[in-house]
């Protein structure tokens, strides 16, 4: 073993990742709250026990038990079916189709009687916006896919059954950041025109335009995730703004990062890749001020312990299982295929090997979520990932310089443009080849990932040792693949 490696079992907050993991799913699992909050009150009680002799053990338990007491407490008011008279605040940007808009109510009033929960609505198309408070008739109805709704805090669906009324409008501060986006979409529209969707998709995370063919293609080529915003983007945008507002004076210097990470998320709705990108930035700068050195390993663990605490049915949604995925191929595999391939440390060899681990450490559980994995998305992001990691904070500037400089935005915007075009045809050639992977079970998703793990530098910092337990895992997540 080298001197100083330290090997992933031995981070404090890989314990508080896995006791955060494990409240989550202990509080989803048990039907009756009181019991995930019996559990979770003995976790927090052995964690403070443990957490000066263990730190380890004891940020396990005590993660354990705060997302246990949080999930149970989690609003889940299950309306049901039949016709009611709805009152409620538009809580999302709306989601118009070609007939009817899809609307998300807060500080609901069903007959009467408040909603603790979300709802999910679908009405006829008209003029809504965020902060609306609209009144009107609908039949509810169970929410389907009930996980992946349930992190936006939707337990019951309804269909209008005449038209809305809107009662009123008030804009807080969130509004006034979603105004903005609705700018930048109308910018981005002119700059980009035919492949303003995809423009829209990549920089603010805004996929409303997508057809589901489009969608499905994306998901089929398996490179839906570039569309994820997440640390690429966050990178360059904290780049651009860096060079501008940098100082001598680190504690300064987070606290503006940590601005403009914050505005970015309210920008692109809060979802929980970009903010895992946020919190995972943060979590390498925050060393800094103390002049220690960043260990992505551990700021990958507090990212994922923060997402779930801010939102702990974030863990069954596409984008935070993607958006960690791909970070988690990229820790675990960028080095030892660096070193298997005996490349040179440039930042060129870095990005495409970086692009490919992603693409590695998401291979399964696109599989499972999507329903097939294409093989040609493994040498296709070695030509997609360079050109983006170049052009983005081209298509980034000419954004931010439409409303001031729109010739020079438009001359900015060509290159970006040319790759969203080439992004489009290679889609269309990857999703008509045959040759893909058939939908994983689960069991082998988990098994293969944990195999990257015991396989990676991160467990066997010298590499003369035959990682068994690695291979064990993937094997297994072989056989597993072929047999369920």
């Amino acid at each position: 073993m080298k001197p100083n490696a330290i090997q992933f079992h031995t981070r404090p907050m890989i314990g508080a990742a896995a006791g955060a993991l494990l409240g989550v799913l202990c509080g989803t699992f048990f039907s009756m709250p009181w019991v995930s909050i019996v559990l979770g009150i003995l976790g927090l009680v052995s964690g403070a026990l443990l957490v000066h002799d263990r730190l380890g053990w004891g940020l396990l338990l005590l993660l354990f038990g705060i997302l246990c007491i949080r999930t149970a407490l989690v609003p889940k008011d299950m309306v049901q079916q039949g016709v009611y008279s709805i009152e409620g605040t538009v809580a999302e940007e709306p989601r118009k189709g070609s007939r009817n808009t899809t609307l998300t109510l807060r500080s609901v009033i069903l007959d009467g009687q408040p909603l603790a929960a979300r709802l999910s609505i679908v009405v006829p198309n008209g003029s809504f916006r965020y902060g609306d408070t609209i009144r009107l008739r609908a039949e509810t109805y169970p929410a389907g896919q009930l996980q992946q709704n349930a992190y936006r805090g939707i337990f019951t669906e309804a269909k209008a059954v005449g038209e809305a009324q809107v009662l009123s409008h008030r804009d807080d501060l969130y509004g006034k950041l979603l105004q903005l986006r609705r700018s930048f979409s109308v910018a981005l529209d002119r700059l980009y025109a035919d492949q303003a969707d995809n423009a829209k998709g990549m920089l603010l995370g805004d996929r409303s335009g997508f057809r589901y063919e489009e969608s499905k293609r994306y998901a089929d080529s398996g490179i839906l995730h570039i569309f994820a915003v997440s640390g690429m983007h966050m990178t360059v945008l904290l780049s651009l703004f860096g060079s501008l507002i940098r100082t001598r004076n680190r504690a300064l210097n987070l606290v503006l990062i940590a601005l403009i990470a914050g505005c970015y998320c309210a920008l692109t709705a809060f979802t929980p890749s970009v903010l895992r990108a946020a919190f995972f930035l943060l979590a390498l700068q925050l060393p800094l001020i103390y002049d220690r050195q960043p260990d992505p390993p551990s700021a990958f663990c507090f990212s994922l312990a923060a997402v779930l605490l801010l939102n702990p049915y974030s863990l069954y949604s596409a984008s935070f299982l993607l958006s960690f995925g791909a970070m988690a191929g990229i820790l675990l595999l960028t080095k030892p295929l660096t070193n298997l391939l005996r490349l040179p440390d440039t930042r060129l060899c870095r990005t495409l090997i970086g692009s490919v681990s992603a693409v590695l450490g998401t291979l399964p559980l696109q599989a499972h979520l999507f329903g097939s994995f294409a093989w040609m998305a493994i040498p296709m992001s070695l030509l997609l990932m360079p050109a983006l990691t170049v052009l983005m904070p081209l298509a980034f500037v000419s954004m931010l310089l439409s409303p001031f400089m729109p010739h020079v935005a438009k001359l900015l915007a060509a290159p970006p443009y040319g790759a969203f075009v080439y992004i489009d045809r290679i889609t269309e050639w990857i999703a008509a080849s045959p040759i893909a992977l058939k939908q994983p079970h689960l069991l082998a998703v988990i098994a293969y990932e944990t195999g990257l793990v015991f396989c990676s530098q991160l467990y066997l910092p010298n590499r003369n040792r035959v990682p068994r337990i690695g291979f064990g895992c993937m094997l297994t997540s072989l056989l597993l693949w072929i047999v369920l």
